[in-house]
């Protein structure tokens, strides 16, 4: 698999297809503003599936990368710097 980037109407075919772009909203990083009136509703099992659509439509490009990405995450303000 190669880096590449993706139109929504491609990134929606391949979403729907399921081959190498995976319907999990895990394993993707988002920007926060794309989740502005897109909720997780309570209870659902696969409740990912039902707002990927929705992300992707948003969104104005979508790049899919064939490389391991490292990152810190803090649930906490307070302890120290966000990378």
């Amino acid at each position: 698999m190669r880096n590449v980037t993706l139109s929504a109407s491609e990134a929606m075919v391949e979403l729907c297809r399921g081959t190498w772009l995976s319907n999990t909203a895990c394993e993707k990083l988002y920007r926060a503003e794309l989740f502005d009136g897109i909720f997780f509703k309570k209870g659902r099992v696969h409740e990912d599936v039902e707002i990927l659509h929705h992300l992707f439509s948003k969104a104005r490009k979508k790049e899919v990368k064939n490389e391991e990405i490292n990152y810190n995450y803090c649930t906490n303000i307070q302890c120290g710097t966000i990378s």
